[in-house]
């Protein structure tokens, strides 16, 4: 396996991609901090999300709990850190309470391509 540095210093001498990184950062790690929802999910959610043991993060928790009280939420966090499940949750949640509830999903495309 190779050594993250010198990956990066690989990279980095490589007529390519010359100029192409523009900041390295290194973050440290924080523990993991989980919370509960204010007001619980549907019974077949909280069923589903313990069988895979699945515990909201803050974040999503926060997030959640802000859709949950009607407010206009936007969730920017790093990829991998859970977003998906800040919206999915609250529709399906609501899906499972009135079978007519909607939901309109807008994802910025253009910043989707760069990510990934």
């Amino acid at each position: 396996m190779v050594d993250f540095k010198d990956f990066l210093k690989f990279i980095k001498s490589q007529d390519f991609y010359c100029g192409q990184i523009t900041h390295i950062e290194h973050i440290p790690e924080l523990r993991a901090r989980f919370e509960n929802l204010d007001k619980p999910l549907r019974k077949r959610l909280e069923r589903w999300l313990n069988n895979n043991n699945i515990k909201l993060w803050r974040h999503q928790a926060d997030a959640i709990n802000s859709i949950r009280k009607g407010n206009n939420t936007v969730v920017v966090t790093s990829t991998a850190s859970g977003k998906s499940l800040c919206y999915n949750l609250p529709v399906l949640d609501s899906l499972l309470n009135n079978e007519k509830s909607t939901a309109l999903y807008i994802f910025p495309t253009k910043a989707l391509a760069r990510d990934q």
